[in-house]
């Protein structure tokens, strides 16, 4: 059998194959950058870089530091003390008329001190509760961060020391 060359093109014509050949335009560069790897970096350095990127609030510092197991247990004993207060305040309300002012206003006063004093524990407590759920976000991006260099790492077909990812995963554990 020979080989016809106008056997599916009919058209003897100016064809595209008679005209001279065009090259096509290069590709476009891929939509993702991949940086390079970083020289000697260790991930102390990248936290400290990574910490220097976030934005700073100023924080007030406390003037003393109490545990957690502390301002629960006064918070506990706060509370004790509202309920007698309350007792009080409902029975002087009974004998508002049998008690003296002074009586009365003690007692009052002594109502709102403690309504102030739960006030700023529970202030305390809310603080501590949105500094630890900072953290916790902070050492989550860690993790994604390391995980992506890891990730990063072994495409590039580079080696992964298991004993520094494992010493890492330790350190974020604590």
């Amino acid at each position: 059998m020979s080989y016809n060359q106008d056997f599916y093109n009919n058209f003897h014509g100016n064809t595209f194959q008679n005209e001279p050949t065009f090259l096509p335009p290069p590709p476009p560069p891929p939509a993702f950058f991949i940086p390079p790897r970083a020289s000697n970096m260790h991930d102390g350095t990248i936290v400290k870089q990574f910490e220097s990127k976030l934005p700073r609030t100023q924080l007030e510092k406390p003037k003393c530091s109490i545990s957690i197991s502390a301002v629960r247990d006064e918070i506990c004993n706060l509370v004790l003390k509202l309920k007698k207060l309350k007792s009080t305040e409902s029975m002087l309300t009974d004998n508002i008329n049998n008690i003296s002012d002074d009586e009365w206003s003690s007692n009052m006063r002594q109502e709102e001190q403690a309504k102030c004093q739960a006030d700023i524990i529970l202030k305390e407590t809310l603080r501590k509760k949105h500094d630890a759920k900072k953290y916790i976000v902070k050492l989550d991006a860690l993790i994604k961060l390391r995980k992506a260099r890891m990730n990063t790492a072994k495409g590039r077909g580079e080696s992964v020391s298991e004993a520094e990812a494992d010493t890492f995963n330790n350190n974020i554990g604590k």
